[in-house]
């Protein structure tokens, strides 16, 4: 013992911290959030005590959990059931539609696009309806390479991407200016240059010099490059192949049927969904589009706003422009809830985009279960650390001694964000600190069963 000293035990006080630091939310930080009701047009985020915790009007909300732990029971199908304008929502379960049909249907007519089901039952949509000039073709073909926007990893990719927009655009031109639908796109595609002479006749009844020329500047390409571009544009419009997604071309479906209290649902099975995600995201496109469209045109927002319900949202609708759509969409009246399983399979759709996609939802809710350790790690360093203090025993020449000095750590170490209890999740919330919430699933509550069942 004289020759030093001898460390022979140290504790951790955890209730007692040196500085304020991290810390979780207490019912202060949560003021202007919670309510003892709901409230039209805000979405229930879950409960806290008695009280429900609801996110701030149009608020986009960032939903990101393993399957089976509510994100459909708790989050999607009350927010559809409660919200009181249009609905458009994405998923690959047929339940979100049992569930909610009766209560939307209260509202105003429910749509189905579901090209893989019965076509009696889905309502038709085409990309070429509303287009009528070079405008509207370039939105169009800009909606359908959506949910191929990102092409990580490919050399030249915003090259390779413009063109095959380019290419796609006149053809949607032509093919609506001459009646002969998506298969005629089809089918000039895989005509190659040989189709040169019938979409030239076919853009010169359209009458618009940009689109001619568009076509004319792919058609010059060298044919190597020309060939390529034609095969991205292939893969762009891979679903038209399908002979369900064929015959459900009729302009059923437009943004102004779905805007005046319309419900639309985009149904796609797992084994379907990337194959039909240029699909969807072109309907999402088109009807997102449109609210934008209506704000620069009246200068109002849409009220009631559109809800957005992007359920396993990097697969069926993977948007191009969701960053923007999460920022910006507010303003005009749309309110976006996007659902992933975890921030890895956000970068997988996204790449360098992701982050910005995460940043831009307010609202962000963790649940129970997640199992990648790169989504837990991020999660728990941006919660931030809380200083404890850490007292330690020393034994030497001159008797005991106790010396405290503060110790960081995590507010919430990764695997106790992975071990968060069933029903519960973790809400990061702009500026505030987080929050463990309790999740609200439809059945347990009797208000959302009664509005299932079609009852006021």
């Amino acid at each position: 013992l004289a020759a030093g000293l001898v460390v022979v035990g140290h504790r951790i006080l955890r209730g007692r911290h040196r500085t304020p630091g991290a810390r979780l939310a207490l019912s202060r930080d949560l003021k202007g959030l919670t309510s003892s009701r709901p409230v039209p047009g805000r979405l229930a985020l879950g409960g806290c005590g008695r009280k429900l915790v609801l996110a701030e009007p149009r608020h986009s909300v960032l939903v990101i959990g393993p399957p089976q732990t509510g994100k459909t029971t708790a989050l999607a199908i009350p927010a559809i059931l409660d919200w009181p304008g249009p609905v458009l929502t994405t998923s690959s379960k047929s339940d979100v539609l049992e569930v909610s049909r009766a209560a939307r249907a209260r509202r105003g007519p429910v749509m189905v696009y579901d090209p893989m089901g019965d076509p009696e039952s889905s309502v038709g949509w085409t990309p070429l309806a509303g287009v009528t000039d070079w405008a509207g073709a370039q939105g169009a073909a800009r909606g359908l390479m959506s949910a191929h926007g990102a092409l990580e990893g490919v050399n030249e990719a915003s090259f390779w991407q413009a063109s095959a927009e380019m290419l796609i655009a006149p053809l949607l031109l032509a093919a609506a200016a001459s009646g002969e639908g998506m298969a005629a796109v089809i089918e000039w595609l895989d005509a190659g240059f040989e189709a040169d002479p019938e979409v030239q006749e076919a853009l010169e009844a359209a009458d618009d010099d940009l689109a001619t020329s568009a076509w004319r500047g792919v058609m010059g390409m060298e044919a190597r490059t020309r060939t390529s571009v034609t095969a991205t544009a292939r893969t762009v419009l891979a679903a038209w192949w399908d002979p369900g997604v064929l015959a459900l071309g009729r302009p059923e479906l437009t943004p102004e049927r779905l805007l005046d209290g319309g419900s639309l649902f985009l149904v796609a099975p797992t084994h379907d969904q990337e194959r039909l995600r240029s699909v969807f995201a072109g309907i999402v496109s088109q009807m997102t589009r449109a609210v934008y469209d209506h704000r620069a045109r009246t200068g109002r927002r849409l009220d009631p706003g559109l809800l957005v319900v992007l359920d396993e949202a990097a697969h069926i609708a993977p948007v191009r422009n969701l960053p923007e759509l999460a920022a910006t969409g507010p303003e005009p009246g749309i309110q976006l809830v996007s659902v992933f399983h975890d921030t890895a399979q956000i970068s997988a759709a996204y790449g360098r985009r992701a982050a910005t996609i995460i940043a831009n939802h307010r609202a962000r809710l963790y649940l129970p279960g997640i199992g990648d350790p790169d989504t837990l790690q991020q999660l728990s360093r941006s919660l931030g650390d809380t200083e404890q203090d850490r007292t330690q025993t020393s034994v030497g020449p001159a008797g005991t001694t106790r010396s405290t000095s503060a110790v960081a750590r995590p507010l919430i170490p990764a695997h106790e964000l992975r071990e968060l209890p069933d029903g519960e999740a973790l809400l990061v919330y702009g500026a505030r600190p987080p929050a463990r919430i309790r999740l609200r699933p439809w059945f347990t509550d009797r208000r959302l069963r009664r509005l299932a069942r079609g009852e006021g």
